[in-house]
């Protein structure tokens, strides 16, 4: 009996999905899920219920190889999700060329080092690979605080202050809580180059989202001693970024410590999976999606045609300046040869000074002139 009923819950959590606490979703996108080599249970059955009764396709590549990857990744995908995956040593180039159309959100998710099944800098070659400055950590976040009865069970309860994480705000009630289950951390790179602590930084086109509790701390599990083991290094407590985000171009990076958007342990969901709470999780990733497309995405797109209308004005500005000065210099240069060939002669006192002559046959010949180059430049 027991049986039937989690299997009649479970198709019920597939046809209704998680609710959306009457959040509207956003509609008309195509979602694709690489969990291929990804560890834990790929399954995202809610996220996949809301998203394609929202009007969305969603792919949910649980089988799927790089190279399969590789060709679904279309111009027609505006989101690629990658949950703790190992992409070291692939050729990355047609990730790059994808995010680099314009107007994509690319969610790069880890996990801990908890038995070292996953190692975030075996994906960490898709961000750099993308020009972020973001990084997952290679260890863990405990929480002896805030969790779901184990340390490792980490309950987040801090947004941070930008506009992603203020659009969240308004739809949370009550205190906030997002489950992550065995996380880890997110650091950046300063200079592109050296390990630096994300809690400490505002940095332009980042903002830090989800924050661990003041009490988390960052521990190494497997004693790897990594590159990546940054925030253990440093001894690291409090204030933890779980989940961030950064604008490349008319682009969005999602880094997030865990795969947030997974059904593991109803992490994209609303009951913390051992007291039975309520947490924000779902909340917190239709919201974030919502907004990034609706308000962000947009918004960079826009500045970004901006910028290129003002780099082709200006770029023409100078092409005309530069055909003005030619032609100005020319006419100097031919009209003093011409001054300087021809004998100076006696003129009448009421007469035009010889000096001043080229001077205004230059200026009789250049407005002409300059009329014809910027007809000619704002006819294209």
């Amino acid at each position: 009996m027991k049986q039937f009923i989690v299997v009649v819950s479970l198709l019920l959590l597939v046809h209704s999905g998680i609710p959306t606490n009457g959040l509207e979703l956003v509609s008309g996108k195509t979602i694709l899920v690489f969990n291929g080599g990804g560890i834990s249970s790929p399954e995202i059955n809610g996220f996949y219920a809301n998203y394609t009764s929202a009007g969305n396709q969603v792919i949910n590549g649980t089988d799927l190889t790089v190279d399969s990857l590789r060709t679904l990744l279309t111009s027609d995908v505006d989101s690629l999700f990658l949950p703790a995956n190992d992409l070291s040593g692939e050729n990355l180039t047609f990730i790059k060329e994808w995010f680099d159309l314009g107007g994509r959100i690319l969610w790069v998710a880890g996990d801990s080092d908890f038995g070292g099944y996953f190692i975030s800098d075996n994906l960490n070659p898709v961000l750099e690979t993308v020009g972020s400055v973001l990084r997952l950590d290679s260890g863990a976040v405990n929480d002896p605080t805030s969790n779901d009865g184990a340390s490792y069970r980490v309950i987040a309860t801090q947004l941070g202050n930008g506009s992603v994480s203020d659009a969240i705000r308004t739809e949370i009630v009550g205190n906030f809580k997002m489950y992550f289950h065995a996380p880890t951390a997110v650091y950046y790179l300063n200079n592109n180059s050296v390990p630096s602590d994300l809690r400490e930084e505002s940095l332009d086109n980042v903002e830090v989202v989800v924050k661990s509790s003041p009490d988390a701390v960052a521990i190494d599990q497997d004693l790897s001693a990594g590159s990546g083991d940054f925030y253990s290094s440093i001894n690291a407590v409090g204030n933890l970024p779980l989940l961030a985000v950064e604008t490349i171009g008319s682009n969005v990076v999602i880094v997030s410590g865990d795969s947030v958007f997974k059904d593991f342990k109803n992490m994209y969901g609303n009951t913390l999976p051992h007291s039975g709470e309520f947490h924000h999780g779902s909340i917190v990733v239709d919201t974030l999606l919502s907004y990034l497309w609706q308000e962000v995405i947009p918004s960079l797109e826009s500045n970004s045609t901006n910028s290129e209308t003002t780099s082709n004005t200006t770029t023409t500005q100078t092409t005309i300046q530069s055909n003005i000065t030619t032609t100005t210099q020319t006419s100097v240069q031919s009209s003093t040869a011409t001054s300087t060939q021809t004998p100076v002669q006696e003129t009448p006192s009421r007469s035009v000074p010889v000096s001043i002559m080229p001077i205004m046959l230059m200026v009789a010949g250049f407005v002409p002139l300059r009329k014809r180059i910027l007809n000619a430049s704002f006819s294209k």
